[in-house]
């Protein structure tokens, strides 16, 4: 194999897949990247069919740690094709260090020569055979595997999603995952899809991201034109919080991220870029469940305001239990924290509000999470009492006349998105007095 390439680009692509370079302590190769080019005998055992996609001039950069897998594309000039397993650390180190902008690559076997005007670097690499598949089944005898990978995987494209409407429905999701052991099916953000079949909507198909800890819920949606496989009506799957956050890096750059079943794992291709991932195998909770069907109690509060007054009162809440209480009297909204070896704080403000009076105590970092993925100048929270789940939405319109419920379930649009917040029990949780 002989390739000509821009330092630059394979500086970028490298920064990209050696993120999820793996331990060599599973599989040594498994701290190397795969670089690969033209036509490639062995691609399709590693999941990457290169010969089809293959237009003389990319070269394509490969790394995973069995869970998940990223393979980007750079331009370059290839004199002879061919794959390469080369430690990832070392080539990277090396790639950096360069002076020269062009650089050379040379590789016969396993042994690759980096050439540039004035130097040149030796380092010993691996076969491409030994790379594991991306998108193949992987376990305890995942090497045993992979040199029995069949050449036709089953894929199932279930849809495609413009990049700014993915990262946009990670960015109102995903900071509501769990991060804990407990409850491991709760690490990763759930992704929806199910058809909407009518006259007024066509052929769409209903996209949905949701996360939860237990104690909040995030959910997200859109709609995608795209008609999904007949054979598919509905599909629910769990993506890692580690994927998701590479996913949301993929989703930073412009153009459509097609979406793709691969038995248990997924796909998310953009442009040259691909990200594969194992998918949590467990069943998601009924997260429908959680949200509140009306609210009897609904404050039409300004968002920036309010973000404020709660990230103030912030510095005075109980670090053991970081909460601020929401106090609602006529049209003022009383936000108050309060710790006895801290100090204690408090702000009004002008809200509009229907329903009874009412306090309830949230915490505060949910709180503050869930306003910052509110666009809106003005949010509406809706609740039904000081013990039960408190709903935060955008405010995006309102007929004259209309009351505020009203206007919350009829505020519906191409994108939208909600968050839940279980309130907190503390000691006194009554209305202030003051």
């Amino acid at each position: 194999m002989e390739l000509v390439f821009s330092r630059k680009d394979m500086v970028r692509a490298m920064q990209m897949v050696s993120r999820v370079a793996g331990k060599p302590a599973i599989l040594p190769v498994l701290s190397h990247v795969l670089i690969s080019a033209g036509s490639d005998p062995s691609s399709r055992m590693r999941g990457w069919d290169t010969s089809k996609e293959s237009n003389g001039d990319r070269i394509y950069v490969a790394a995973t740690d069995l869970e998940m897998g990223i393979r980007t594309g750079i331009p370059g000039q290839i004199a002879e094709g061919g794959a390469v397993a080369l430690p990832a650390k070392t080539f990277a180190s090396v790639i950096n260090a360069l002076a020269e902008e062009e650089v050379k690559l040379i590789v016969s076997g396993d042994r690759a020569r980096i050439c540039c005007d004035k130097g040149e670097f030796k380092m010993a690499g691996m076969s491409a055979h030994e790379f594991p598949s991306m998108i193949g089944e992987t376990g305890q005898d995942a090497q045993m595997e992979l040199a029995a990978v069949p050449e036709e995987k089953k894929e199932t494209h279930l849809f495609s999603l413009s990049a700014d409407a993915l990262g946009w429905m990670i960015g109102k999701t995903a900071f509501a995952a769990s991060r804990s052991e407990d409850r491991y099916f709760l690490n990763g953000v759930y992704l929806s899809l199910r058809k909407r079949n009518g006259a007024s909507e066509g052929s769409k198909t209903l996209v949905k991201m949701a996360a939860t800890d237990g104690v909040r819920l995030a959910v997200a949606s859109t709609m995608t034109e795209e008609a999904t496989p007949e054979d598919v009506e509905s599909v629910g799957v769990i993506i890692p919080n580690r994927a998701v956050s590479e996913l949301r890096k993929l989703a930073e750059g412009s153009g459509t991220i097609k979406v793709c079943f691969h038995g248990n794992r997924i796909s998310f291709e953009n442009g040259d870029t691909t990200l594969v991932s194992a998918l949590i195998e467990e069943d998601y909770p009924d997260y429908g469940q959680a949200i509140p069907e009306k609210t009897s109690i609904n404050l039409k509060v300004d968002t920036g305001r309010l973000l404020s007054a709660t990230r103030r009162m912030a510095q005075v809440a109980n670090p053991k239990q970081p909460y601020v209480k929401l106090e609602v009297k006529g049209a003022r909204l009383r936000v108050s924290a309060s710790c006895a070896y801290v100090g204690d704080g408090y702000e009004e403000m002008d809200i509009h509000h229907e329903g009874d009076d009412v306090a309830a105590a949230l915490n505060v970092r949910y709180l503050i999470d869930a306003l910052r993925a509110v666009e809106t100048q003005e949010v509406l929270i809706g609740i039904n009492g000081a013990v039960l789940p408190v709903l935060i939405k955008p405010f995006l319109h309102a007929v004259q006349g209309q009351s505020l419920s009203e206007a919350k379930e009829q505020a519906s649009g191409e994108q939208e998105h909600l968050c839940v917040l279980m309130p907190i029990r503390v000691a006194d949780n009554r209305q202030s007095k003051e």
